[in-house]
């Protein structure tokens, strides 16, 4: 069951720029939609009890929405202004952003073989990357969205 769950989320997150870009539908539209299906998916999942009686709660809950909000709302826009390629290429650079926000945010501490993994992560994508900017000479705001 975990191979299953496994294959189905990297299926759904490598079809998500490709069916962003044959929509129809606005950006805001698109973050909308796959906001609320989010929303009651977890809430079909997780019910916690007590969420509306701590004010300091549902602001955290409020503050997460909104970033997921305008994650969903960058990533949709890069994936209509740019090309998916290059769309799914800098959002490869999640897990580098990721770290980093837990390290200064958070004070994890991580081991040196795993900072090494984020700096040959980052090569990586930056080797991808770096002949797509010599060819448009600059980023543009959907490169930079995607990032």
């Amino acid at each position: 069951m975990t191979y299953i769950l496994y294959f189905l989320s990297i299926l759904s997150l490598a079809q998500s720029a490709v069916i962003t870009k044959w929509s129809p539908l606005s950006v805001s539209q698109l973050g909308f939609w796959r906001l609320l299906v989010a929303s009651v998916i977890l809430r079909l999942i997780f019910s916690p009890k007590g969420l509306f009686k701590k004010p300091q709660k549902l602001l955290y809950v409020f503050v997460c929405g909104v970033s997921l909000y305008l994650h969903f709302y960058s990533y949709f826009y890069a994936a209509k202004n740019t090309s998916v390629a290059h769309t799914l290429l800098l959002f490869s650079l999640n897990p580098l952003f990721t770290g980093l926000i837990s390290r200064y945010a958070l004070r994890e501490h991580f081991s040196k073989f795993l900072l090494f993994s984020f700096a040959c992560g980052f090569a990586a994508v930056s080797c991808l990357v770096y002949p797509l900017i010599v060819l448009q000479q600059s980023l543009n705001l959907a490169d930079l969205s995607a990032l």
